[in-house]
Parts: C-alpha cells; structure tokens; sequence
C-alpha cells in the first residue's frame, strides 16, 4: 500500500476521501484525506509550507508489526 509506504518514509500523505485511504489520514499527523479538489490543492500548498509533520512516529506507535500483530490477536 503506497499511503502506508509513504508514512514509513515519514512522508505525509494528501488523498481523497474513498475508499479506505481516509481511515488513515489524522489531520496534523499522517496528511490529509480530501473531500474535492479545491481542498487538494489547499492540503498540499499546506503541507510544503509547514514540513514538521512526522508520520515516523504514527508507523511505529500504530502500525508496526508487533502493535498489529497484538491488535489481531485481541479480536481473536
């Protein structure tokens, strides 16, 4: 999944809102998820002007294979 690739990466993430890609989108934290294209354009003029967004710590806080794999096993 390329969202995910790019968050490890620490790169954040401007889409739109479909699909699943909004599910992982926290404004100010992983990027943004977009309703049209106005608010692209918004999102991604936002995020070259403020480049302190880290998704390097979301990856490893929620998304790293031991949190996962704990997060599977509590369903189970």
């Amino acid at each position: 999944n390329v969202i995910l690739e790019s968050l490890a990466c620490n790169t954040p993430v401007v889409t739109f809102d479909n699909g699943g890609c909004g599910e992982l989108m926290l404004e100010g934290i992983t990027g943004k998820a977009c309703l049209g294209t106005n608010e692209f354009v918004e999102a991604v003029n936002s995020l070259v002007t403020n480049q302190k967004v880290s998704t390097l710590q979301f990856v490893k806080n929620y998304l790293s294979l031991r949190k996962l794999s704990q997060s599977y096993q509590a369903v189970l």
